[in-house]
């Protein structure tokens, strides 16, 4: 019995010592979902511990801001009064703590309270956050206000905020398109990249940019958008409650009425929308463009790749390591992979193998790159 007992307490000095072995959780830097996406227990267990800094430090912005976003990862994708709820509490919190600094009024702006002072004095507090200054771009987009909007892009040009990658990528995305053509991108790492490309560079500003969300909430924007281009239709008839289907109505009006448009759809749109559109979706680069008529896109695409796309990035891509949106961009870079194999095949079928073979070895680096198994084992299959 004793021999037992003996065996028992060791092993508990010896989990205990496991234990005390293991760091203690730290607060760690939460960033926005744009950069860096975590696990949920992560934001719920940060949304703890900066809770607990906050004791330490009631009056510390950057111990708040960090204690908003995690709280707002934990609960943003459930109950929509509880979110509600949680987040005002914490931001009245804010209002009696640190009033005046940049983390309250940029976050009552970000939180809902569209009043465009709290943002002016969040930026005038800091202008070289670039949180406000993504929000000022968005604001004057909506706007209209082109005196104001090509300033503040370029403010979010010389952030370096954006990655090199990124706007490769996307500068990519414009040359896909033709002339004067209406491009539809999802989210902020397809919309603001180019809105710097065209307003801060004066790259392809003949492209009317639509993003989804913007004009699936905001009919008078869309209006306004498609008014500059001379475009009149009636929006408000189009779908109030599903996105894939506002689309395909909002572009099937557009063609048949000014069927001189070229439209395009981003490679990065929601698959929801590229499902309901499919049989007239054609890819031509890192977008697809809608015709409702049939033809050869294979020949289009291999042209974009070889003439117009910026694609050295892909191998050279200076400094990339520095930015956090790395591995989601590698990630993103898997639009070239199904580029690249579909123009492989076409070249295979033309009897050009070698050439064939050399966008089939892009492919498959960029697949590797990003980790991404199932692309490495269908690349490793293709028998041709």
């Amino acid at each position: 019995m004793k021999k037992i007992l003996i065996i028992i307490v060791i092993n508990m000095v010896y989990f205990s010592h496991l234990v005390a072995a293991r760091p203690s959780p730290q607060p760690e830097k939460v960033y926005r979902f744009i950069y860096v996406q975590k696990s949920m227990d992560w934001y719920v267990e940060q949304a703890q511990l900066w809770k607990k800094e906050i004791e330490k430090r009631p009056n510390d912005p950057e111990v708040w801001y960090n204690y908003f976003m995690a709280t707002k990862y934990t609960y943003w994708r459930g109950d929509l009064p509880t979110y509600k709820h949680k987040m005002d509490s914490i931001l009245s919190e804010m209002s009696r703590k640190i009033p005046n600094s940049y983390e309250y009024n940029y976050l009552r702006f970000y939180n809902g309270d569209r009043d465009i002072t709290l943002l002016k004095k969040a930026y005038e507090l800091d202008p070289h956050r670039v949180d406000a200054i993504y929000e000022l771009v968005s604001y004057y987009e909506i706007q209209g206000d082109m005196e104001k909007l090509p300033s503040f892009c370029l403010d979010l040009y010389k952030s370096r905020d954006i990655s090199p990658g990124l706007l490769n990528y996307n500068y990519n995305v414009l040359v896909s398109t033709a002339k004067s053509g209406i491009l539809f991108t999802n989210g902020d790492n397809d919309t603001y990249p180019v809105w710097v490309l065209q307003h801060a560079l004066d790259i392809r500003k003949d492209i009317t940019l639509l993003n989804l969300s913007l004009i699936f909430g905001n009919r008078n924007y869309l209006k306004r958008k498609l008014e500059e281009r001379n475009i009149v239709i009636d929006s408000e008839s189009l779908s109030q409650d599903k996105m894939n289907v506002f689309v395909t109505k909002l572009v099937d009006k557009i063609t048949q009425k000014y069927p001189e448009i070229p439209i395009y759809l981003a490679a990065t749109v929601n698959t929801s929308v590229i499902n309901e559109m499919e049989e007239n979706l054609y890819l031509v680069g890192l977008a697809f463009k809608y015709s409702a008529k049939r033809f050869d896109n294979l020949a289009l695409l291999k042209d974009n790749l070889s003439n117009n796309l910026r694609l050295d990035y892909l191998d050279y891509d200076w400094y990339s390591e520095q930015y956090l949106v790395t591995p989601w961009l590698q990630h993103l870079n898997l639009n070239y992979v199904v580029i690249y194999l579909k123009l492989a095949e076409f070249l295979h079928d033309s009897g050009k193998s070698a050439e064939a073979e050399e966008w089939k070895n892009k492919a498959l680096l960029l697949a590797q790159k990003a980790g991404n198994k199932e692309f490495i084992n269908h690349i490793h299959e293709l028998n041709w």
